[in-house]
């Protein structure tokens, strides 16, 4: 891993570099595809502020921390940047497991997605698929949310009386809704 250091009304002294270096470094242990990191270190009048960026494989972890010594400072940004990376790299881990676990729920069902997207359906299973049909008249969105709690549904496809295109509205887990319009 590559490390850039830049200071800022401060002299950087061969042992404040290597200093630095090593501390920042040591946060490529937990991700492999670490690439290079920056880190930019400012002396105020009393106090010292030190900032990372670290380029993980196309995710930047960002890290600033202030103190009154600048060794202090670089301790806490490694800090910082440690345990943004041990998050990082779980996040990594459990959206793997997610994916595995959502492959075998779809295999139950008889049906098989691969990670392009494509369906298939398995051999000895029979495929499960509701069929619902539903009436398709022209209204505002305001009157498809509510039919759509009316109905004690997550979602309502409808046409749009706007735009004369079918729509469907959402409701999102924070509560709030959303409007799915196309574009050709």
């Amino acid at each position: 891993m590559q490390v850039n250091i830049t200071a800022r009304h401060a002299k950087l002294t061969p042992q404040l570099k290597q200093y630095a270096t090593e501390k920042i470094s040591k946060v490529g242990k937990y991700y492999e595809n670490v690439i290079d990191a920056h880190v930019i270190l400012t002396v105020e009048k009393y106090y010292s502020t030190v900032e990372a960026t670290v380029n993980a494989g196309g995710t930047r972890i960002n890290a600033k921390e202030e103190a009154q010594d600048l060794y202090a400072a670089i301790d806490m940004v490694a800090d910082s940047l440690d345990r943004q990376m041990k998050r990082f790299k779980d996040k990594i881990r459990t959206n793997k497991h997610r994916d595995q676990r959502t492959t075998r729920v779809l295999k139950a069902e008889g049906r098989i997605i691969s990670r392009e997207g494509v369906e298939h359906l398995a051999e000895n299973l029979p495929p499960t698929m509701n069929k619902k049909e539903f009436d398709m008249t022209p209204m505002s969105a305001k009157e498809a949310i509510k039919r759509m709690e009316l109905a004690n549904n997550d979602f309502w496809a409808f046409i749009n009386i706007e735009n004369k295109k079918m729509n469907i509205v959402y409701k999102r887990h924070d509560g709030t809704f959303g409007l799915l319009e196309p574009t050709f």
